[in-house]
């Protein structure tokens, strides 16, 4: 509004001006706050459905680091597992460093790394390479060139599951509201990185189930079988001393169908056991190994046919094996 008449109107006028720049500032204000927030919204998805869909921890810190890295646009990351008995970091996927950066940090202590503020606050850190104290750390750091370093506890359950460290070979400030999101993205990843925990537990408890029952199974057949031969070996060894060779030749008789019985139970307790063929040639082999050397060899006929000659992954292939 223009007034040039140099009383109250045009003071007024100019207020109006005032009133309306003002207004079109918070208009593009809060423009780009729903712009930043929207992205970080899109982040949080994408991140959640790459963490998702597997329950295989390699993968998951893979896909995780990746999207992280592209959240705040840095080169350079590792994603740890915490060894909570040692509390050690494993590293488990790393983008933009050098191999010998790697090898130093094959198992980082968690008291040496900045995950350990990290961890103690349950929120991300940044730290500046002139913060860290003069030591192997730090000459790592100098050497690939690293000036900020930004860790992310990765948090399940109020504990520490493991660590997403970013670096930057600038001195990159990081805002309050890329802190919020990092956290968020730690929570999300650390029950991603929880639930591939227990899911191999489960799968180590499926093995020890599976253990005891061929222990049970070998006590209930063959062990029986072979006490079995033992008492029908005396009873012919008796016989044999009293002159009575009819005896004699049935007992052996029972020995040695007792004795075939036996060697076929052996036979599949130690295809369960050892799983033959099925990690280097797959499940078609495998069974095929199988049908041959244990049901051929009883007497069985069987008709075993296969389409294709795709791979399932190893964990299927045994559960369908089994």
């Amino acid at each position: 509004i223009t007034a040039s008449t140099g009383d109250e109107l045009e003071e007024l006028a100019g207020q109006f001006n005032l009133m309306a720049s003002q207004l079109q500032e918070s208009y593009a204000h809060l423009e780009q706050k729903v712009a930043d927030r929207t992205k970080e919204l899109a982040t949080l998805n994408a991140i959640a459905a790459q963490v998702s869909h597997s329950l295989d921890l390699e993968e998951i810190l893979n896909n995780a680091l990746d999207k992280v890295l592209e959240a705040v646009n840095v080169d350079a990351g590792q994603a740890f597992q915490l060894e909570e008995e040692t509390q050690t970091l494993i590293p488990i996927a790393h983008r933009g460093l050098a191999d010998s950066f790697i090898r130093h940090t094959t198992k980082l202590p968690l008291a040496s790394s900045l995950a350990v503020e990290a961890a103690k606050r349950e929120e991300p850190v940044v730290g500046q390479l002139a913060d860290y104290p003069e030591g192997e750390l730090r000459k790592l750091l100098e050497q690939e060139g690293l000036q900020t370093v930004i860790s992310i506890p990765l948090i399940a359950q109020g504990r520490m599951v493991g660590a997403i460290n970013l670096g930057s070979h600038t001195l990159r400030p990081v805002t309050p509201e890329e802190l919020s999101l990092l956290a968020s993205i730690g929570h999300q990843i650390g029950i991603a990185v929880e639930n591939a925990r227990l899911y191999e537990q489960a799968q180590q408890l499926a093995i020890m189930k599976e253990r005891n029952r061929l222990a049970r199974d070998l006590h209930e057949s063959v062990t029986q079988a072979l006490y079995g031969v033992t008492l029908y070996a005396e009873a012919g060894a008796r016989q044999l001393l009293s002159g009575d060779t009819d005896m004699v030749a049935e007992h052996l008789c029972e020995i040695r169908t007792t004795s075939q019985e036996s060697l076929r139970e052996m036979r599949l307790v130690i295809f369960e056991l050892r799983l033959p063929l099925l990690k280097t040639e797959g499940l078609a082999a495998a069974l095929q190994a199988r049908l041959e050397s244990v049901e051929a060899r009883v007497g069985l006929e069987t008709d075993f046919r296969v389409e294709g000659d795709g791979r399932l992954s190893p964990e299927v292939e045994e559960g369908l094996y089994r």
